[in-house]
């Protein structure tokens, strides 16, 4: 079976179309419409280098983005740890890229 590659980098401006796709559809999955003014601060916030809010984006072997991780880095006094929320695109769900995406979230 053959492995699809996968990138996995922080989210860019150029993502943010793609991105929108995918967090729109997280967002109604928890059955809860699109906001607009809550996805610019999301993306206000993932953009702002001292924001603990991150993204990150998953992309295929035609750099197409295919899934995408937002996800908030939460401070103790003894470490950092992520708390993320997953999207992966229904065109790729039950794929290798999918399984693993669900496997590395769960670790």
């Amino acid at each position: 079976m053959s492995q699809t590659p996968i990138t996995i980098r922080a989210l860019t401006s150029a993502d943010e179309p793609r991105w929108r796709v995918l967090f729109d559809a997280y967002t109604r999955f928890y059955e809860r419409e699109p906001n607009e003014a809550i996805t610019r601060h999301a993306l206000a916030r993932m953009r702002d280098a001292s924001s603990p809010v991150h993204a990150i984006v998953a992309l295929d072997a035609s750099d197409d983005v295919i899934g995408m991780a937002n996800y908030l880095t939460h401070e103790s006094r003894r470490s950092s740890y992520p708390c993320a929320s997953c999207r992966i695109s229904s065109s790729i769900r039950g794929s290798a890229a999918a399984r693993w995406a669900k496997s590395s979230s769960t670790g």
